[in-house]
Formats: C-alpha cells, structure tokens, sequence
C-alpha cells in the first residue's frame, strides 16, 4: 500500500464488520514485497494486499468463510480490487 493515502486505507478497514476492527495497517516497496504473479494459475499485478484475520475459538466454517467473503466483495465494491 505504499504511496496510497490515509481514505484509501480508510476503506478497505470499513468493509470489516463495525466493532470488529483491530487493524494494523502498513507499507512495502515493491522491492520488499514478493508476490507469485501467476500463482495457481491466476494472473495477478504487483498491486497485492495481504489480509491476515485471527479469529477466536467458537467461529465455525461458515462463520469464518463468510467474513472472507464479505471482506472480498467489499474490497471489490469499493476499490475495484478483483475477487
């Protein structure tokens, strides 16, 4: 997310459920940052954001399923971030 501003970051927190939102958000440079562009056959630009969710006990498969899914379209809702 390097270069990006301060609403930028904004919204890709608020597609996290309100009251949910323990963030840490941070910058690499493309120097710094290693990703598979064709990894599993899908083709991807250098333009990456890696979301790491910790989740207590108790969420079952649906539960923790459907956040990631959520959290998917809403980045694609709001910043055109491919699903």
């Amino acid at each position: 997310m390097r270069g990006k501003d301060a609403a930028y970051r904004a919204v890709i927190g608020d597609v996290v459920y309100e009251n949910a939102r323990f963030q840490i958000g941070g910058e690499h440079r493309a120097s710094d940052f290693i990703v598979d562009c064709g990894y599993l056959g899908i083709s991807r630009t250098d333009h990456c954001i890696v979301i790491q969710v910790t989740l207590n006990e108790g969420r079952d498969g649906v539960k923790k399923r459907a956040f990631c899914r959520a959290v998917a379209d809403g980045l694609h809702e709001r910043i055109r971030l491919r699903r």
